[in-house]
């Protein structure tokens, strides 16, 4: 929009009393705008003559895991908390969003789940052993013995550098009932 004004009348800022009419022949004129009149009505939101949003896509890079991400958004949300402080009034109520902070915050219910996943399977499985076995040394035994499975294993993924993120958190859902069931089996037919 820029460049077309300053191409145009070489005046940037456009004044306040001019600024629709220019960004209205902006998007009426693709040819001098260089961009597709589609492309421009998607991200240029004028609705009943007045700009109701501005699109503006940025490339934030790989989807990584939320322990990652979560400094990024924070980032973003002090851009956006900037420039709405020193905004004028109609367009000082910027927002921002992103498939990585929706996905962001499901993994992060996910890994959450999944760490109440071991306590739950924990409790559930010790009373399940102390009543089939009616011995609480070997439902001890084997509640340290599938603590130590999941644990071991959840070592390992640190100790390999993996951030806890969505495939670790299902991977830790199947290690609980792989481990429990294992054990399980072990204790009663002992």
């Amino acid at each position: 929009f820029k460049a077309y004004i300053e191409s145009k009348s070489g005046t940037f800022p456009v004044p306040q009393a001019d600024f629709m009419t220019e960004l209205q022949d902006y998007i009426d004129n693709p040819s001098t705008s260089g961009s597709e009149p589609e492309v421009i009505n998607k991200r240029i939101g004028l609705i009943n003559g007045r700009l109701r949003y501005v699109v503006f896509k940025v490339i934030g890079g790989d989807f990584e895991a939320a322990v990652k991400m979560e400094p990024r958004y924070d980032d973003w949300q002090d851009i956006v908390k900037n420039y709405a402080a020193g905004a004028p009034a109609g367009v000082n109520e910027p927002f921002q969003t992103s498939g990585f902070w929706l996905w962001m915050v499901s993994e992060k219910a996910l890994v959450r789940n999944a760490l109440q996943g071991i306590g739950i399977a924990g409790a559930i499985s010790f009373g399940v052993l102390i009543l089939s076995t009616l011995n609480i040394v070997l439902s001890v035994y084997a509640i340290l013995c599938i603590l130590g499975i999941i644990f071991s294993v959840m070592a390992i993924m640190y100790f390999n550098g993996w951030s806890f993120g969505t495939a670790e958190s299902i991977a830790v859902v199947i290690l609980i009932g792989f481990s429990v069931d294992y054990v399980v089996h072990l204790c009663h037919a002992y």
